[in-house]
């Protein structure tokens, strides 16, 4: 049996280019508000960060210190400023007193390591990811060297380390006044 009344049609319609555009425009409201929070919250946290490896490396240069007769690592044996290298070899492996370098823990390298995972990259600025370490016995203070690759700035005769970033944090305090 037929029923006399005509079936009924549904009709799809598509999304029309006002609905389309209506939708482009709010998604672009929202990643207008997200994404400059995402990054100054990437920023707020690398600042801990900063001052979290700071405080690991001036420890490991205290701590050896403490253990060689008052010499810095990134001294020489008669107390010179030695090189970069000499300063990551002296808080990363075995030393003896007057900080001669050893890969293993013998009776005469007893001291160390004081980092064992290597020195930290800086988390800040241009050189954000360089572990490197420059020397400067120029000045009491070692200061930011923008043409330097390194991100940290040490004098091995005072044993004062530094960021080698020229930014600043949100209160306005200098990333290498840390």
């Amino acid at each position: 049996m037929r029923s006399g009344g005509r079936e009924k049609q549904t009709v799809r319609r598509g999304v029309n280019l006002v609905e389309l555009l209506l939708v482009v425009i709010i998604i672009g409201i929202i990643a207008s508000i997200a994404i400059p929070r995402a990054s100054r919250g990437s920023r707020i946290t690398a600042e801990p960060e900063l001052v979290n490896c700071l405080a690991i490396l001036r420890m490991a240069i205290e701590e050896y210190a403490a253990d060689h007769e008052g010499r810095f690592p990134g001294t020489n044996p008669d107390r010179t400023a030695g090189d970069p290298g000499l300063f990551a070899d002296q808080l990363t492996k075995f030393t003896s007193i007057t900080g001669e370098v050893s890969d293993i823990r013998t009776t005469t390298h007893r001291f160390g390591p004081y980092i064992h995972r290597g020195i930290p990259a800086v988390p800040v600025g241009a050189r954000k990811g360089s572990w490197q370490v420059a020397i400067d016995i120029d000045s009491l203070m070692p200061a930011v060297d923008a043409s330097a690759r390194a991100g940290w700035i040490y004098n091995p005769l005072t044993g004062d380390i530094i960021a080698n970033a020229e930014g600043m944090d949100e209160e306005g305090l200098l990333y290498c006044n840390y």
